[in-house]
């Protein structure tokens, strides 16, 4: 082959290899991995979640670990769990032409607040501690001396409320005129509700379920417990799904914790 030939030939080599290079970059293909866990291959690595950044797409590992999710290069991979540290892994040309990927994940330390026990004169029982208490006098219109206090105060015929987490009634019966205090439990309860409504919207009972271990019938409790969390609130209203499901999956092993020390 002459050195002529040799020339002629190059444009056309370079032309190909920008073709393949650009095909790379644009052509979105199936990437299949395989999750261990890097202290302890036995494991269990199924249910967690492998999220594409650049794409908004997600995925979940079988039991064995294996996923599957379509990538193209330079996209952003996420790997999350309860019990392991994310890792991040963005899409280079290696990745690409082998189109298999292992990842190995590191447990993560979850850290508690401090709990402070405070001693009380308190024994426990009820016949014991009952002459402890101190009662005060109970304030009444009467106590007073107040006009027209022997009369009877009005009294609503009943108050429906809805609580549109369940779909149903409750019946507030008999609240009297100047007695306030079930309104101001409404009015707290609505106030919970529009955060916890806004988080069940983003995501599904069965992640609570399935990737928490948390019964459907203890998930608005569960999400309750994490309202008291001022974190929480603010990411709430951030709508970071991702860094609010980090602070979930923290809050829900508090959450279980607190569970078995109470059963």
């Amino acid at each position: 082959m002459t050195s002529e030939n040799v020339k002629k030939k190059i444009p056309v080599i370079c032309y190909l290899f920008l073709l393949i290079s650009l095909s790379m970059h644009a052509q979105e293909q199936m990437l299949f991995g395989k999750i261990v866990d890097s202290s302890n291959v036995s494991s269990n690595v199924s249910s967690l979640h492998i999220i594409n950044k650049t794409s908004q797409s997600a995925t979940i590992s079988d039991e064995n670990g294996l996923f599957g999710i379509n990538v193209k290069l330079r996209d952003t991979l996420v790997i999350t769990g309860i019990q392991f540290r994310a890792k991040t892994i963005i899409i280079d040309e290696e990745i690409i032409l082998k189109n298999d990927i292992i990842v190995h994940l590191y447990k993560k330390t979850i850290e508690l607040d401090e709990v402070v026990v405070k001693p009380f004169l308190f024994s426990g029982y009820l016949n014991n501690d009952i002459n402890l208490l101190e009662y005060k006098p109970i304030v009444t219109a009467k106590s007073l001396g107040l006009p027209n206090s022997k009369k009877k105060s009005l009294k609503f015929k009943g108050l429906y409320y809805k609580n549109f987490n369940e779909s149903n009634r409750f019946f507030l019966g008999n609240i009297f005129d100047g007695e306030n205090k079930e309104i101001k439990k409404i009015r707290l309860l609505t106030h919970n509700n529009k955060i916890t409504e806004k988080v069940k919207s983003f995501f599904t009972d069965s992640l609570f379920i399935k990737d928490l271990a948390i019964s459907k019938s203890n998930i608005y409790d569960f999400l309750y417990y994490c309202e008291a969390d001022s974190l929480f609130r603010n990411v709430v209203h951030t709508q970071d799904k991702l860094k609010l499901w980090e602070i979930i999956e923290r809050k829900s092993v508090e959450y279980k914790l607190l569970q078995v020390g109470t059963n």
